[in-house]
């Protein structure tokens, strides 16, 4: 009797103790269910807020309005420099003061220029006159180019090229062109690259002779001592053109100006700047 009672107590005990057991896996299941859900909320929660700081990261019209204003604010200093730079010039010369400015670049004749710069410009060096070789000087040149673009059809006209077959005859025209071409452009260059600036500082002279190669001559307006032109032929007294030359007291003793526009002009502006030049650093010796 005794017996079966302590077996009854020991089965007792194990179905409690399969009872808790099931209970703590059911828990440890929960338990494990409810981390998945969190992890899963906090993972869609973050998708959430990557995706709103995706959608906020986008241009809104505010940056877009600050852009505008940055541009606009680009271009008010832009045409202030402009305008600072055109009335330094008129302040330098009375001559220049009269002239317009020029905005464009293909001209001979360029007061106060608005987009030309070159290599060695110094931060705030102001260009006054720019001054490229007279557009007649390279007439000789142009007819030439028009000559050549019409002598293929004389040559096909007087049947000067019949004993040459027709490829023979194509190719010869092609490498006609293509020689014209290459003369075009090398006369276009060395008319648009040979220029001359007149600064607040100084004058330079670039002498373009190819692509590889190019003589810059430059000299302090202190350094001049003497300026004068010469106009020689009919032509240049009738179009105003002629050389302009400087005496300096550089390594350089002469630049030459040659064939310019307006070569008086030239001389008034550059014996201007030279009286300015010179009163101002009396001025500064007078005060130091």
């Amino acid at each position: 009797m005794s017996i079966t009672i302590f077996s009854q107590d020991k089965q007792k005990k194990q179905d409690s103790n399969l009872e808790e057991t099931t209970e703590h896996a059911s828990e440890n299941i929960s338990n494990n269910t409810f981390l998945e859900e969190k992890t899963l909320d906090d993972f869609n929660s973050d998708t959430n807020i990557s995706t709103e700081r995706t959608d906020d990261s986008l241009p809104p019209a505010e940056i877009i309005k600050e852009t505008l204003n940055l541009e606009n604010e680009l271009k008010e200093t832009s045409e202030a420099e402009i305008r600072n730079n055109i009335n330094k010039a008129n302040s330098l010369s009375h001559t220049i003061k009269q002239e317009r400015s020029t905005r464009k670049n293909l001209v001979s004749f360029a007061p106060k220029p608005i987009r030309a710069k070159f290599d060695s410009q110094m931060k705030d060096e102001t260009i006054i006159l720019m001054l490229r070789q007279h557009p007649i000087t390279q007439l000789g040149k142009v007819l030439i180019i028009i000559i050549g673009i019409f002598f293929p059809i004389f040559l096909l006209t007087t049947h000067i090229l019949e004993f040459l077959q027709l490829n023979y005859k194509i190719a010869a025209i092609i490498g006609w062109f293509l020689l014209l071409s290459g003369f075009t452009l090398e006369t276009f260059l060395n008319w648009y690259f040979h220029v001359f600036f007149i600064t607040d500082r100084r004058v330079i002279d670039v002498d373009f002779e190819s692509m590889i190669y190019k003589d810059v001559s430059t000299a302090k307006l202190e350094n001049i001592q003497d300026v004068s032109f010469i106009t020689t032929g009919t032509l240049a007294s009738l179009v105003d053109y002629g050389t302009v030359f400087l005496q300096t007291a550089g390594s350089q003793a002469r630049i030459e100006f040659e064939t310019v526009p307006h070569p008086a002009k030239v001389v008034k502006i550059i014996n201007e700047l030279i009286a300015q030049t010179r009163r101002g650093t009396y001025q500064k010796r007078r005060m130091g």
